[in-house]
């Protein structure tokens, strides 16, 4: 008995050290740091790499987001809630999303045009996720092509990596794929920490 229990334990530790091992490794591929995942998306998102790095780390973008943050603070008397939204300047509440395309629709109908849409969104802020997916289709609506611009700007505030998801979306900007790379960014970033 006492040699097939000894038999049973070195067993158990080599599995479990074969266990461990390939965890570890299965770890060791995927992405270790919020830097990794943007680089990693402006790769799917087919952007120039270097030039994504090089604008994610630059003064320029890190002072975009820190203006935009400001701008939206001072809007809202320094209350950081996202999404924030104002059309043609002003703070609108929205009971649901579809009183947006009614507030939209009714200024098309008045001729106030062009119609600003400002949403200020965190990317950790699950609602912003949900209002991004809703907003989708209203963005590629053909009543609204040439009549409202829909301008997604940073208010970063709720974790650690917000603004630096925020400099992320701005380096792509950079290259004219803000709204792919935004969208792909909430589906992926309600999981980084």
């Amino acid at each position: 008995m006492k040699k097939s229990g000894i038999v049973i334990i070195l067993l158990t530790l080599v599995l479990g050290g074969i266990f461990i091992g390939v965890l570890s490794y299965q770890r060791s591929l995927l992405p270790s740091s919020t830097d990794d995942i943007v680089y990693k998306l402006a790769t799917d998102e087919s952007l120039n790499l270097d030039q994504f790095k090089n604008d994610y780390k630059s003064d320029a973008v890190k002072n975009i987001v820190e203006s935009q943050r400001q701008d939206v603070l001072k809007r809202l008397g320094d209350q950081a809630s996202t999404p924030a939204i104002f059309i043609n300047s002003e703070k609108i509440n929205l009971t649901s999303y579809d009183d947006l395309k009614t507030k939209i629709n009714d200024l098309i109908n008045q001729n106030k045009l062009p119609v600003n849409v400002e949403i200020f969104s965190d990317y950790n802020c699950l609602h912003c996720r949900e209002f991004d997916a809703y907003l989708e289709p209203l963005k590629k609506n053909p009543i609204y092509k040439d009549k409202v611009n829909f301008i997604g700007k940073n208010l970063p505030f709720l974790k650690d990596n917000s603004v630096t998801l925020a400099y992320a979306v701005e380096a792509a900007r950079k290259q004219g794929k803000f709204d792919d790379y935004s969208q792909h960014l909430f589906l992926r970033a309600q999981g980084l920490e």
